[in-house]
């Protein structure tokens, strides 16, 4: 639940930058283009990329988590298979 949390909160920060970047003529752009959104990296208030990669860190953690590998009696099946 932490990290659902966690992603959930990181997910409204980036909504949120969104709107800002919508109602900014000069910042919409960054919204359409990746590109051009790395190009503006260094802009005050340009943190979306930083944000999109703590999203992605946090989503692979949480994925890993909800993995049946990651779970004892999955680990443990697989041991057993190896036999």
């Amino acid at each position: 639940m932490h990290r659902q949390d966690e992603l959930r909160e990181l997910e409204d920060t980036l909504s949120e930058m969104d709107k800002k970047d919508a109602k900014d003529p000069e910042r919409q752009l960054c919204l359409q283009s990746r590109e051009i959104d790395e190009e503006n990296r260094d802009l005050p208030g340009r943190d979306r990329i930083d944000l999109l990669d703590k999203i992605e860190e946090k989503t692979l953690k949480y994925g890993k988590r909800l993995s049946p590998s990651s779970t004892p009696s999955a680990r443990a099946g697989l041991s057993f298979a190896k036999l």
